[in-house]
């Protein structure tokens, strides 16, 4: 009896003792990092590979990136009404200087492209997208030289030469977070387009885009809504208006679609029951399902999450498979420094090393020693020497800083 009592108690110890270490992880109280499993390393490399076997048309039909034809823009009613407003505000020498907030590829560039498209306003138009980060004065003075083709000597200039200039123009700036940088003196940039804006409103109709994260951060840090006339937040997508964007697309590519079972459906015994339509219907609505758990309303992950699950091409048909659900719970267990690292390159939208040296006090060595890492590992990925999220690790890596209290 002896020996198998013992054995009794070892079992159940050991039944605990994995029970701890699964809910230690889940909860992210485990401080021993592990590494990512193959299966999620795969599912990150393979999506690049899986989208190139793809036609060439249907590529273009689900390429993300603004929109420029109108049959697949669905349109945002509320938001061009208050950008209509605001505009008919400023027309009335109101302050109208609008802000347009909204996660990363939710859809702001495209919404300006067909509101301007319609508005046909006769005013002088200017356009352009902050793509890298300038955040002190010298810098942004340079930057709107370039933009109204002018030299300036300081902002100052700026104001005297929009304020002087006998025709009123409207300026579309997109991406207002590359004007600043997490440290002491980083919201100069920030600061003196304020100063602009506040002075010139009554002959520029301002119109600005700032992502959703890096907006939340600077609304606490500067109370950054005091500056604007309008803060339009874009509404989230409905999981209806998701699924008729991606078979608008389909569609025109002029394939069928035909959903793979997974090996879950196959051993299914109702599955196996339904005739070949029902079958369809049923893999169609799960998947659809999954893809809205995924990207959470957020149209460009949706695009994304559709194009990886492209499984081949058979003659006039694109093959759609069932993506298993993936075991995140690696991200739980990332480094404080990895996770303050995630925060800082979402509310930037993407980093430098210099810059990622600059916000932590950190030698550059040691800053392209942790991208690297994180990039190797697949959580972030790197293009033109910035370091962005994972676009297929976006929601979860949101949700995570939520989980953390980092971002609310």
């Amino acid at each position: 009896m002896i020996p198998g009592f013992l054995t009794y108690i070892k079992s159940g110890f050991n039944v605990s003792s994995t029970a701890y270490k699964e809910f230690r992880i889940k909860f992210g109280l485990d401080r021993t990092e592990i590494s990512i499993a193959s299966e999620i390393s795969d599912f990150l490399s393979e999506t690049e590979t899986a989208i190139n076997k793809l036609p060439f048309v249907y590529q273009r039909l689900f390429r993300i990136e603004p929109l420029e034809e109108v049959k697949f823009y669905e349109k945002r009613i509320e938001e061009h009404k208050k950008l209509m407003f605001a505009y008919e505000s400023w027309k009335m020498e109101k302050f109208a200087s609008v802000v347009m907030v909204g996660e990363k590829g939710s859809g702001a560039t495209s919404t300006l492209n067909f509101f301007f498209k319609e508005l046909d306003s006769g005013y002088s138009f200017l356009r352009t997208s902050i793509t890298e980060t300038v955040y002190d004065e010298k810098d942004l003075v340079l930057f709107f030289g370039f933009l109204f083709k002018n030299n300036y000597s300081n902002y100052k200039d700026i104001i005297l030469d929009l304020n002087s200039a006998g025709n009123k123009k409207i300026v579309v700036l997109e991406n207002i977070q590359h004007l600043f940088i997490r440290k002491i003196g980083g919201l100069n940039g920030l600061e003196v387009l304020f100063e602009i804006i506040s002075a010139t409103s009554k002959n520029i109709f301002w119109v600005t885009t700032a992502s959703l994260y890096a907006w939340k951060y600077l609304d606490n840090t500067l109370n950054i809504s005091d500056y604007f006339g309008y803060v339009i937040k874009l509404s989230s997508f409905t999981d209806n208006q998701i699924v008729d964007v991606i078979l608008k697309r389909h569609r025109v590519s002029g394939y069928n679609i035909l959903f793979d079972p997974s090996d879950e459906d196959v051993k299914n015994k109702k599955y196996l029951r339904l005739s070949e339509d029902e079958k369809q219907n049923y893999l169609k609505e799960k998947y659809f399902s999954n893809l809205n758990e995924f990207a959470n309303s957020n149209l460009s992950l949706s695009l994304l999450y559709w194009l990886r699950s492209t499984k081949e091409v058979q003659k006039e048909t694109i093959v759609i498979k069932s993506i298993d659900k993936i075991d995140f719970s690696f991200l739980n267990v990332l480094s404080s420094e990895k996770l303050f690292t995630l925060h800082a390159i979402l509310i930037h939208d993407g980093l430098t090393e210099q810059q990622h040296a600059t916000i932590f006090n950190n030698d550059i060595l040691k800053s392209r020693l942790v991208l690297l890492l994180m990039r190797d590992d697949g959580i972030i990925i790197k293009r033109d020497n910035i370091f962005t999220i994972n676009p297929l690790l976006y929601r979860q890596t949101v949700s995570l800083l939520q989980a953390k209290n980092i971002i609310h």
